[in-house]
Protein backbone atom coordinates (compact mmCIF):
# COMPACT_ATOMS: atom_id res chain seq x y z
CA UNK A 1 0.00 0.00 0.00
CA UNK A 2 2.91 2.38 0.66
CA UNK A 3 3.91 2.87 -3.03
CA UNK A 4 0.28 3.64 -3.84
CA UNK A 5 0.01 6.15 -1.01
CA UNK A 6 3.22 7.91 -2.05
CA UNK A 7 1.98 8.16 -5.64
CA UNK A 8 -1.43 9.38 -4.47
CA UNK A 9 0.19 12.19 -2.46
CA UNK A 10 1.60 13.59 -5.71
CA UNK A 11 -1.80 13.72 -7.42
CA UNK A 12 -3.52 17.12 -7.79
CA UNK A 13 -6.67 15.74 -6.12
CA UNK A 14 -5.29 13.90 -3.12
CA UNK A 15 -8.74 13.10 -1.78
CA UNK A 16 -10.04 10.87 -4.60
CA UNK A 17 -8.95 7.86 -6.59
CA UNK A 18 -11.53 7.11 -9.26
CA UNK A 19 -14.95 6.89 -7.65
CA UNK A 20 -13.64 6.34 -4.10
CA UNK A 21 -12.26 8.92 -1.75
CA UNK A 22 -8.83 8.30 -0.28
CA UNK A 23 -10.21 7.42 3.16
CA UNK A 24 -12.54 4.80 1.69
CA UNK A 25 -9.67 3.32 -0.30
CA UNK A 26 -7.50 3.05 2.81
CA UNK A 27 -10.26 1.54 4.93
CA UNK A 28 -11.17 -0.96 2.18
CA UNK A 29 -7.53 -2.05 2.07
CA UNK A 30 -7.38 -2.31 5.87
CA UNK A 31 -10.59 -4.35 5.99
CA UNK A 32 -9.32 -6.74 3.29
CA UNK A 33 -6.01 -7.05 5.16
CA UNK A 34 -7.77 -7.82 8.45
CA UNK A 35 -9.94 -10.49 6.84
CA UNK A 36 -6.95 -12.10 5.13
CA UNK A 37 -4.87 -12.37 8.31
CA UNK A 38 -7.57 -12.74 10.97
CA UNK A 39 -6.66 -16.37 11.69
CA UNK A 40 -2.89 -15.78 11.73
CA UNK A 41 -2.52 -12.63 13.78
CA UNK A 42 -1.39 -9.34 12.35
CA UNK A 43 -0.31 -5.81 12.99
CA UNK A 44 -1.36 -3.07 10.62
CA UNK A 45 -0.68 0.63 10.58
CA UNK A 46 -2.74 2.85 8.30
CA UNK A 47 -1.60 6.44 8.01
CA UNK A 48 -4.31 8.85 6.88
CA UNK A 49 -3.51 12.47 7.56
CA UNK A 50 -4.45 14.56 4.54
CA UNK A 51 -7.92 15.39 5.88
CA UNK A 52 -6.73 16.97 9.09
CA UNK A 53 -2.99 17.61 9.01
CA UNK A 54 -2.94 21.34 8.45
CA UNK A 55 -6.55 22.15 9.35
CA UNK A 56 -9.49 20.48 11.06
CA UNK A 57 -11.99 21.87 8.52
CA UNK A 58 -12.06 18.69 6.38
CA UNK A 59 -12.17 16.15 9.19
CA UNK A 60 -15.98 15.93 9.03
CA UNK A 61 -15.63 14.57 5.48
CA UNK A 62 -14.63 11.28 7.14
CA UNK A 63 -17.65 10.83 9.40
CA UNK A 64 -19.87 8.64 7.22
CA UNK A 65 -17.01 6.58 5.76
CA UNK A 66 -15.48 5.87 9.15
CA UNK A 67 -18.84 5.11 10.76
CA UNK A 68 -19.67 2.57 8.01
CA UNK A 69 -16.26 0.90 8.50
CA UNK A 70 -16.72 0.71 12.28
CA UNK A 71 -20.22 -0.76 11.91
CA UNK A 72 -18.93 -3.48 9.54
CA UNK A 73 -15.99 -4.16 11.87
CA UNK A 74 -18.19 -4.44 14.95
CA UNK A 75 -20.79 -6.64 13.21
CA UNK A 76 -18.15 -9.13 12.03
CA UNK A 77 -17.24 -10.99 15.24
CA UNK A 78 -14.45 -12.87 13.43
CA UNK A 79 -12.71 -9.47 13.29
CA UNK A 80 -13.98 -7.53 16.29
CA UNK A 81 -13.84 -10.54 18.60
CA UNK A 82 -10.05 -10.64 18.74
CA UNK A 83 -8.78 -7.30 17.44
CA UNK A 84 -7.54 -4.27 19.32
CA UNK A 85 -8.31 -1.25 17.17
CA UNK A 86 -6.59 2.08 17.77
CA UNK A 87 -7.32 5.47 16.26
CA UNK A 88 -4.91 8.24 17.10
CA UNK A 89 -3.16 11.29 15.78
CA UNK A 90 0.45 12.31 16.18
CA UNK A 91 -0.35 15.88 17.12
CA UNK A 92 -3.17 18.36 17.27
CA UNK A 93 -3.45 21.61 15.30
CA UNK A 94 -0.12 23.26 14.57
CA UNK A 95 -0.78 26.13 12.18
CA UNK A 96 -4.37 27.26 12.54
CA UNK A 97 -5.89 30.03 14.65
CA UNK A 98 -7.17 27.24 16.93
CA UNK A 99 -3.57 26.39 17.84
CA UNK A 100 -3.14 29.82 19.41
CA UNK A 101 -5.84 29.14 22.01
CA UNK A 102 -5.28 27.30 25.30
CA UNK A 103 -7.48 24.46 24.02
CA UNK A 104 -5.46 24.28 20.80
CA UNK A 105 -2.21 24.25 22.75
CA UNK A 106 -3.44 21.32 24.86
CA UNK A 107 -4.69 19.44 21.77
CA UNK A 108 -1.41 20.00 19.97
CA UNK A 109 0.50 18.36 22.80
CA UNK A 110 -2.10 15.74 23.69
CA UNK A 111 -3.71 14.55 20.44
CA UNK A 112 -6.75 12.39 19.80
CA UNK A 113 -6.58 8.76 20.95
CA UNK A 114 -9.30 6.12 21.01
CA UNK A 115 -9.27 2.34 21.17
CA UNK A 116 -11.63 -0.61 20.84
CA UNK A 117 -10.99 -3.49 23.23
CA UNK A 118 -12.70 -6.84 22.50
CA UNK A 119 -14.27 -9.02 25.19
CA UNK A 120 -11.54 -11.61 24.65
CA UNK A 121 -8.95 -9.11 25.93
CA UNK A 122 -11.17 -8.28 28.90
CA UNK A 123 -11.42 -11.99 29.79
CA UNK A 124 -7.74 -12.89 29.26
CA UNK A 125 -6.27 -9.75 30.81
CA UNK A 126 -8.68 -8.56 33.52
CA UNK A 127 -6.02 -6.54 35.41
CA UNK A 128 -4.90 -4.69 32.29
CA UNK A 129 -8.51 -4.03 31.30
CA UNK A 130 -9.27 -2.72 34.79
CA UNK A 131 -6.27 -0.40 34.43
CA UNK A 132 -7.59 0.86 31.09
CA UNK A 133 -10.95 1.62 32.68
CA UNK A 134 -9.31 3.28 35.68
CA UNK A 135 -7.43 5.62 33.35
CA UNK A 136 -10.32 6.21 30.96
CA UNK A 137 -10.92 9.84 31.91
CA UNK A 138 -7.34 10.77 32.74
CA UNK A 139 -4.91 12.64 30.55
CA UNK A 140 -2.81 10.09 28.69
CA UNK A 141 0.00 10.83 26.27
CA UNK A 142 1.24 8.84 23.27
CA UNK A 143 4.33 8.03 25.36
CA UNK A 144 2.09 6.35 27.96
CA UNK A 145 0.46 4.19 25.27
CA UNK A 146 3.88 3.26 23.83
CA UNK A 147 5.17 2.25 27.25
CA UNK A 148 2.07 0.14 27.88
CA UNK A 149 2.30 -1.67 24.53
CA UNK A 150 6.00 -2.40 25.03
CA UNK A 151 5.35 -4.31 28.31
Amino acid sequence: MRPFQIANEKRPDKFCEGSRDSMQLNLDYLEDFMRLYKDRGFFSFSHINKYSHDSSKKISWLDETLLAFLKRFHADKSLSGNTLLFFFSDHGPRFSQERKSIKGLLHERNPFFSMYVPELFQQRYPNEFASLNKNLDKVTTPMDIHATLMK
